[in-house]
């Protein structure tokens, strides 16, 4: 497809083959629809195809081919590795089981009669709509339950949205979980006792070892035990119910007594007149409170005995049931009526039983989502998330139409676990990892595991525990790891420990323990008599004693073993101590390493069996499952090996592929897709290419439309990848299998080398073989040559002989080749800006970038448009700052600490959730620009103290009323000293800056050596015509090498100043494709950020004019308020009558549209940039265009049809006729007052631009012409101007 114009007629006779339409047509309707290309590695989505960035492929190939490496050193197969990275990562949707007789359910959407309008198959569910609104089906495919603290005005905000929901008619089951008292800071929540009821010493996880006589039939360990129990601390209370709460404030208790009550009346509601009247009780408990509200939202007192009261009664009477309300309420309200006090206490037990600290929560489909304030967002935001996660199983068949338990069926296909616990349950990228290696510690590590009847010779899970057995709660911490070892039946887990003491231990007493923990883990039933050891070691350490090593609860050698061995265990402890350090563990500080994974538990927060259960659980689904399948399947190496090295593999391995995960996500943006070669079928339409050395596990998956440009680019880099790293290619083609144009019309090199070269002298030959070259173009067309460069370059042209725009190969003669350099001249610095409280984009900030040495560098301003800016930049260390003046004054910069020194880089914000409580107020971010794909980075500001409700931008309210509306909305001191200020920009100070300066700015554009000619005749034009000082801005995209190097001569020569520009087309905008066209929209889409600040007016003149006239008179016109742009409306008092029927915007849809306005030209136009940017006009006229860009048919003449098309929002000062004289559209009675002639084509003529000049502006365009020739000669211009050649002072860059 490089050459595709060429073989295009070749390929059009060539029948397709039968069976390779098939295979597309299969894809296209299995895996992807047509137009669709797309690369996946590993299974994982690559923005190879979509954006142009080989320094970023290059830089995810480098870390993935470390995990290989790494991986290969552990001793894994090739291909174990490539289905080891291929894994699908574990699901971000952690979420818990939310079965539980606490809970009531209200409805059921499956069986109700409400719902039998919806449809009944899940494939609905996968049904898009308009405006983003959820396809919902007949089934309980969404499940919320709430839990709530039912008396709190928080928790009945809550009930009230859910009973709105539920009498809207949602199709979702809704349930409720009412739990009084929950919310309460003052109720006594205390951590469940390590100790059996009723003791200070026996733990509970070793209850088993207090029931065997050898303990109670020793006496030593009697009055051991009798000595720890007194100097142990009385044992904490029992807990109280949920129905009979002890510990509470006077307010905390009046709102629990009420919670209960009210929730005892839902219950018998519910049991004793059904789901709809405990409906109607919940809804009534909160209309009953509501008072007044004819002319407004209602006020809603504070729940009383009273509304229960009337809410029940009213509940009761509705009902129709020969119930009496009032006993029923008096009985329950005074605890005679005791029936419902163990369903009231459910809601405390079902979140203690699930691990829930905070209410309300919604659990939907199990996934937690805790409410704030802005519950009703937070509900529909989780609501959204799950139709993501239900599709995806919809999609896959988890769920079908025949599938009848929909709740156990999301359970099964997603992440779900039997409780929650926020330190274990934690998101992959969050894990907090250590580098797990072979070495003398875990090469000798005891490890211990549970007797299973299957034949279990590989463990999943290694825990690692690092203890310190002279520590009370260390010695906790292990009697629940191996209660929970001891129950291990599927024999998933092993328990090892690595032995650091405190920096206050007992050094004599730690080594004890271990020694006798060494020598017990290698006993028969290492488990017992470790749970043994640990019993004694938790009196002892109570009590301040030795450890009996002669207590008859162990075997009368132990005390030999643990005296042989004193010399091993002082090795063995400085092999740990050094391990220890090596993983950067604390000492004193119990934790628990997980394949890799720490957990550190510090004595305020202590692990029981149960959460030992549920980490393994955890890691087992999220982390070890698919790489313990995989590690099972691997022979047994030919040398010995340990009989543990299967777990030992699996131990290292999930730790490497978590840690090269987190990296991948650290530098990773939006959601992953994941797509594994080996589930789609390699068939006619596929081709592989078999990889080799460590790329060989590393598999590139490429979908490609083969007569698209992203073919056109990606497949030479695919071919490099091959031959340079050995990459496993498999590439599906996906062409269109209907075509109605020609697909492509460009020839294409793409310029990739990965294995460098030098010379012998060791001289790099990039500069000589890294190219583009073109040749047997025998083509009669004009070319023109384009770099696709990525977004983050600003690319220029430096050397060119020829016309690169119009390139015309029949004309070369005997000059067969032409050559043209381009140079990387910046990197780009791109952001995002939000302010902090509203979260909106400060629309209109100005922004500074510099260095050390030069504070003010380039500048630009925060758009409304996704708070983007840009700033071009090269490699090195940039600070940007606030623009003094308003914006700085106003706002101020903030800074979230863990991100500083990232620079807030975007891809390091979306992976830290920021805490805005927790930012700092920074005077200047620094940003370092250290690769060459550019920064793209995070910029938070906020309003100061007092300037809340002061706006830096302009608007029509605040112009009509003047200062006086600014007094009234600055406050105090702090505005005093901005109302100057404020009131310059509101009573049109900008006016009086302006004409201050002496400086005329006027912008063009031009591209091609013919442009070119005509922008240096339309310049010296406007220089003879005037005696102003002028400065010309010149977009430096476009123009050619000779032009840049002429520009100098000619300034010095005319006398005028001037100076290049360059912006490049954010990527969030949408692009065209057709030069002409980018070139009309770098005319007019970014006006107010292509400029430096410190310019506040421009006037655009198209290169292809003459002008005739003084600019000052333009310069100096003034405009109405709210315009800040002047056009020229199309010729009216004197239009050419032969093109009359071409005026399309006389007619139809734009005169439908311009109701009355006039339609402008946009030839020559004059732009007050102070008031352009205050109004936020530039990013009226990007939304404009990035809505209507989009249809091929609109906006056919751009830079002309979007400001007329948004008049009604960005106004048009139309100029005075005279200023625009085109023959085209205008007739020759008014062409002698013309002020500016335009060549504008003519669609009766078509005439070429040189003959049209000579012909229209005749012997003075002859004249100018020459001049520019006599300069490039180096002859003096008669009468040329002098005013230029003293170069003026720049003007002083300052805030707007």
């Amino acid at each position: 497809c490089q050459n595709f114009p060429f073989v295009a007629k070749s390929l059009s006779r060539t029948p397709a083959k039968r069976d390779i339409e098939e295979a597309v047509e299969d894809l296209q309707g299995r895996f992807w629809g047509p137009h669709y290309s797309g690369a996946f590695l590993n299974g994982r989505a690559l923005d190879l195809v979509s954006e142009n960035n080989l320094v970023g492929l290059l830089q995810t190939l480098q870390r993935e081919l470390h995990s290989v490496d790494v991986l290969s050193r552990i001793g894994l197969h090739t291909s174990t590795i490539r289905s080891l990275i291929s894994l699908k990562p574990p699901s971000a949707s952690l979420r818990i089981s939310v079965r539980h007789p606490a809970i009531v359910l209200l409805n059921d959407v499956a069986k109700d009669k409400k719902y039998a309008r919806w449809p009944t198959s899940v494939k609905t569910v996968l049904r898009p709509n308009m405006f983003g609104e959820i396809s919902f089906c007949r089934k309980n495919v969404f499940t919320m339950i709430f839990v709530v603290d039912p008396a709190t005005d928080h928790g009945q905000d809550v009930l009230g949205y859910i009973i709105d929901l539920f009498n809207n008619g949602a199709p979702i089951r809704f349930g409720v979980v009412l739990a009084p008292g929950a919310s309460s800071k003052s109720l006594a929540r205390k951590a469940d006792s390590p100790f059996v009821d009723g003791s200070t010493t026996r733990l509970k996880a070793l209850a088993q070892v207090y029931d065997q006589p050898e303990w109670s039939a020793d006496a030593s360990i009697s009055e051991l035990e009798a000595e720890a129990a007194a100097a142990a601390s009385p044992p904490p209370a029992a807990s109280e119910s949920a129905a009979e709460p002890s510990a509470a404030s006077a307010s905390d208790e009046k709102d629990i007594k009420l919670g209960v009550l009210m929730t005892k009346l839902f219950i018998f509601c519910k049991m004793k007149l059904g789901k709809s009247n405990a409906m109607r009780f919940l809804s009534l408990t909160r209309q009953v409170r509501e008072v007044g509200g004819f002319f407004g939202a209602p006020e809603v007192q504070p729940l009383t005995m009273d509304h229960l009261r009337s809410a029940f009664e009213h509940a009761v009477s509705k009902a129709n049931k020969d119930i009496k309300a009032r006993p029923v309420f008096d009985g329950l309200s005074s605890g005679e009526l005791t029936d419902y006090d163990e369903a009231t206490a459910a809601g405390t037990a079902f979140m203690q039983d699930k691990g829930l600290k905070a209410v309300p929560v919604l659990l939907t489909n199990g996934v937690i989502t805790t409410l704030t304030e802005n519950h009703n967002q937070e509900i529909m935001q989780a609501l959204s998330a799950e139709l993501r996660e239900v599709q995806s199983l919809i999609r896959r068949d988890v769920i079908t139409d025949e599938t009848e338990d929909l709740y156990s069926a999301i359970s099964n296909g997603t992440a779900t676990f039997p409780r929650y616990n926020e330190e274990l349950l934690v998101a992959q990228d969050r894990l907090q990892l250590r580098a797990l290696a072979q070495g003398p510690a875990f090469n000798d590590m005891q490890w211990l595991q549970a007797d299973v009847e299957a034949d279990v010779s590989i463990r999943a899970i290694t825990h690692v525990l690092v203890l310190d057995l002279s520590s009370s709660h260390h010695v906790h911490l292990a009697s629940h790891a191996l209660e929970a070892l001891a129950r291990d039946s599927e024999g998933r887990m092993r328990l090892g420990v690595l032995h650091l003491p405190g920096p206050k231990a007992d050094v004599a007493a730690s080594t004890l323990a271990t020694s006798a923990w060494l020598a017990l883990a290698s006993s028969p039933k290492p488990i017992d008599q470790l749970q043994r050891l640990l019993s004694l070691l938790a009196l002892v350490n109570a009590a301040g004693r030795p450890l009996p090593l002669d207590a008859s609860i162990f075997d009368s050698s132990l005390a030999a073993k643990v005296t042989a061995a004193s010399d091993t265990t002082s090795a063995l402890l400085a092999v740990h101590q050094a391990a220890c350090s090596d993983l950067q563990l604390r000492a004193g500080i119990a934790a628990i390493i997980t394949n890799g994974r720490l957990v550190e538990v510090p004595e305020s927060n202590s692990l029981d069996t149960i959460d030992f259960e549920l980490l393994t659980e955890f890691e087992y689904k999220q982390r070890a499952e698919g790489a313990a399948e995989l590690i099972s399947k691997m022979p047994a190496p030919e040398h010995d090996m340990p009989l543990s090295w299967r777990s030992d593999m699996i131990m290292y391995t999930v730790g490497e592929m978590t840690r090269a995960a987190q990296v991948t996500a650290e530098a990773s943006t939006g959601r992953e897709i994941q797509i594994n070669a080996e589930d789609i079928p390699c068939g006619a339409s596929c081709v592989k290419l078999p990889g080799s050395g460590p790329g060989e596990a590393l598999e590139l998956l490429l979908v490609l439309d083969p007569l698209s440009k992203e073919a056109q680019r990606t497949t030479p880099i695919m071919m490099a990848l091959q031959q340079a790293l050995g990459l496993t290619i498999v590439l599906h083609l996906n062409p269109t299998l209907k075509i109605s144009e020609f697909p492509l019309e460009s020839f294409y090199r793409y310029v990739v080398n990965l294995e460098p070269r030098y010379d012998e002298a060791g001289a790099s030959l990039a500069p000589q073989i890294d190219h583009a070259m073109f040749s047997s173009l025998r083509t009669p067309q004009v070319l023109t040559l384009h770099v696709d460069a990525p977004d983050a370059w600003l690319i220029e042209i430096s050397e060119a002989a020829y016309d690169m725009d119009n390139i015309k190969l029949s004309e070369l003669g005997e000059k067969r080749t032409i050559t043209a350099r381009y140079e990387l001249s910046s990197l780009l610095i791109t952001g995002r800006c939000d302010e902090v409280n509203s979260h909106d984009p400060p629309n209109g900030l100005q922004l500074i970038l510099g260095h050390a040495t030069n504070a003010h560098v380039t500048d630009t301003l925060v758009m409304s448009n996704l708070g983007y800016f840009q700033v071009k930049a090269a490699p090195g260390v940039w600070q940007l700052q606030l623009a003094s003046g308003p914006s700085s004054e106003v706002y101020e910069i903030r800074a979230a600490p863990a991100l500083l020194a990232t620079g807030h880089a975007m891809h390091a914000a979306q992976k830290n959730r920021i805490s805005f409580d927790q930012l700092i107020p920074l005077p200047k971010m620094r940003i370092t620009m250290s690769g060459f794909s550019g920064e793209h980075t995070l910029l938070l500001v906020q309003k100061r103290p007092g300037m809340e409700r002061v706006s830096i931008l302009d608007d029509d309210k605040q112009q009509s009323t003047g200062s006086a509306a600014a007094a009234e909305v600055v406050p105090d001191a702090i505005g005093a000293n901005m109302l100057g200020t404020l009131s310059k920009w509101w009573s049109g100070a900008g006016e009086s800056l302006v004409k201050a300066s002496e400086t005329v700015h006027i912008f063009s554009l031009a591209s091609g050596h013919l442009y070119e000619r005509f922008l240096k005749i339309m310049m010296q034009s406007v220089l003879e015509r005037t005696e102003r000082h002028v400065k010309f801005w010149l977009l430096k995209n476009f123009l050619s090498p000779a032009l840049i190097g002429y520009l100098p001569t000619m300034a010095a020569a005319l006398g005028f100043e001037y100076e290049l520009v360059q912006y490049q087309w954010p990527t969030w905008l949408h692009k065209q494709t057709n030069k002409q066209r980018i070139i009309w929209g770098y005319k007019i889409l970014f006006l107010d950020v292509m400029f430096p600040l410190s310019v506040r007016k421009i006037i655009y003149i198209d290169a292809d004019q003459v002008v005739n006239a003084d600019v000052g008179e333009l310069w100096d016109m003034s405009m109405p308020a709210r315009a800040a742009v002047g056009m020229t409306p199309f010729c009216q008092r004197d239009a050419n009558k032969e093109t009359v029927g071409f005026r399309f915007f006389a007619q139809g849809y734009w005169r439908d549209h311009l109701q009355g306005r006039p339609y402008h030209i946009s030839a020559l136009f004059v732009v007050d940039l102070y008031k352009f940017r205050r109004r936020a006009y530039g990013d009226q006229y990007r939304i404009f265009y990035d809505s209507l860009s989009k249809d091929p048919n609109s906006l056919s003449n751009l830079d002309q049809d979007l400001p007329n098309y948004a008049q009604h929002v960005v106004p048009i000062h139309s100029l005075p006729e005279e200023w625009l004289w085109c023959e085209t559209w205008c007739g020759n009675s008014s062409k002698t007052r013309a002020k500016t002639i335009d060549l504008c084509n003519n669609p009766l003529t078509k005439e070429p631009k040189l003959n049209q000049a000579t012909r229209v502006i005749g012997e003075r365009w002859s004249m100018l012409d020459s001049n520019i020739k006599k300069i490039e000669d180096g002859d003096p211009i008669p009468g040329a101007s002098a005013k230029g050649a003293a170069t003026p002072a720049p003007t002083p860059r300052e805030e707007l």
